[in-house]
């Protein structure tokens, strides 16, 4: 098992943009979300000794720690974050089935916190 504690993932809208009718990209925002996150991940599998992930299936439950009472989706959040954290704690993210736990308020420190373990 390993917890990471991450910043808000950037909603789709602000981490994609669409460059033809069936491609998008990451924007600036996105990637320097996922170089941020990509850090945090690798430091703590390093600390937390948490061995890569090679066709096990994987179950990543997520709290949202939201700034404000604004309405989110949380499950928005998924692609992103799946896609950041593969080659790093996993080989492929379809083997990661992703469960929103619960969300909430926290004004003076939002964030998501992950906890990923091996699906029993």
């Amino acid at each position: 098992m390993i917890k990471l504690t991450i910043p808000i993932v950037p909603s789709v809208n602000n981490c994609y943009r669409n460059v033809t009718v069936n491609r998008r990209i990451l924007t600036a925002k996105g990637k320097a979300w996922q170089h941020e996150v990509q850090y945090i991940a690798k430091a703590e599998a390093k600390r937390q000794k948490w061995s890569f992930s090679k066709g096990e299936k994987l179950v990543m439950e997520l709290w949202f720690y939201w700034p404000d009472k604004r309405k989110r989706d949380t499950h928005n959040s998924h692609k992103l974050l799946l896609d950041t954290l593969e080659s790093i704690l996993y080989e492929n993210d379809c083997m990661v089935l992703a469960r929103d736990m619960d969300f909430m308020l926290d004004r003076n420190n939002p964030r998501v916190e992950v906890v990923l373990k091996i699906k029993e």
